[in-house]
């Protein structure tokens, strides 16, 4: 159940600010603020799915950031670690995350779900760095990203209902120590975003060399339940 459980806080987290004039109007056919709406009360409640287990989740706004010269958005991931997210014209991206156990932080911050248009596919490369509170010790991944936006108009049945124009999303991520050859991580999913309520549906593929046991093809899928976004209350 732990692996479940940390996989749903790697994939139910992506809130952001963006204004009409720096994104919609670049001749993008969506606007990707309306695709993860963000208010200081906003709440999505999920399920991760594996197999025959169930895990249940809250992801919550819990605040606004300034570090170093960059604002986002924290977002509480079930009361378990924060995630630290910002938008600009490359799309929603990923700044940094933290818990008990240490902090990540990836330079330049990584871009998860980014501004493309219909079929078009974008592979980045980012640096990942860990550092682990308790051992006082810092690694230092390299990563790939390789993201397909498939649709903008893909029709979603979830727990929580059925939305209709969903951003569909493909992407592969990859991590490995510098100067090692082996990518030990890897994340295939697929993922799809609403508008007006944010990531409804995810469902991935993932290995995890450093896990004790190591983990290799575990299927999981990741669906909102229901939501309360600026006050109104989503549920099916």
């Amino acid at each position: 159940m732990r692996k479940i459980s940390l996989l749903l806080l790697i994939f139910c987290c992506l809130s952001v600010i963006c204004s009409f004039d720096n994104c919609f109007a670049k001749g993008y056919p969506y606007d990707l603020k309306e695709y993860y709406p963000l208010g200081s009360a906003d709440i999505w409640n999920y399920a991760t799915v594996q197999g025959e287990e169930k895990v249940q989740g809250a992801v919550k706004v819990s605040g606004a950031s300034e570090e170093g010269g960059i604002n986002s958005v924290v977002l509480d991931m079930n009361g378990q670690s924060s995630d630290y997210m910002l938008i600009d014209n490359e799309g929603i991206k990923q700044y940094k995350s933290a818990s008990a156990m240490g902090y990540t932080t990836y330079s330049p911050p990584r871009v998860v779900y980014p501004y493309l248009m219909p079929q078009e596919k974008k592979t980045y490369d980012f640096q990942r760095t860990y550092f682990h509170a308790i051992r006082n010790e810092e690694y230092l991944n390299t990563n790939s990203y390789e993201v397909t936006l498939d649709s903008v108009n893909e029709i979603v049945e979830v727990p929580a209902g059925t939305f209709a124009n969903c951003l569909k999303y493909s992407s592969i991520f990859q991590s490995k120590r510098v100067n090692t050859e082996e990518y030990k991580q890897i994340l295939v999913c697929t993922t799809w975003l609403a508008s007006g309520v944010g990531l409804v549906k995810s469902a991935c593929n993932s290995t995890d060399k450093y896990q004790e046991p190591p983990v290799e093809n575990q299927n999981f899928i990741v669906e909102l339940e229901s939501a309360n976004i600026n006050g109104v209350e989503i549920a099916n």
